[in-house]
């Protein structure tokens, strides 16, 4: 839900004073500002941003930051499929194996644009 919190970065270092010493936070997010996403919203579904509560538009640099900032250390960062540039296409996609399969395919070959991030965080020593 991080996407739709405005105050990310204090959000984030509130998690960090809840975990225990070697605790690790598993965070989820979409990658809304990948080139894919970013074809998608501007050409093929404009109405899609208006349509969501999103109020930050990730992509790797700027998640990365954000962990940082928040006093993460990252252990792990990897997308699950690529993101087809066209939402209703992506989803019929994800629904069918081969299309799953097909979609993970492309990530290895353009990891940037990824779906979503999922991140294994620790929070760094103060």
């Amino acid at each position: 839900v991080i996407e739709h919190i405005d105050d990310d970065t204090g959000a984030l270092r509130h998690l960090r004073q809840w975990l225990a010493p070697g605790g690790v936070l598993l965070l989820l997010t979409p990658n809304e500002g990948c080139m894919s996403t970013r074809f998608d919203y501007r050409f093929v579904n404009p109405q899609l941003p208006a349509q969501t509560d999103h109020v930050h538009f990730y992509t790797r640099r700027s998640l990365r930051r954000l962990v940082m900032d928040a006093g993460f250390n990252i252990l792990e960062m990897r997308g699950e499929v690529f993101y087809f540039p066209s939402y209703r296409h992506h989803i019929g996609l994800l629904r069918r194996k081969w299309g799953f399969n097909l979609l993970r395919l492309a990530r290895l070959l353009m990891p940037s644009q990824t779906d979503c991030w999922q991140l294994a965080l620790e929070a760094r020593s103060p």
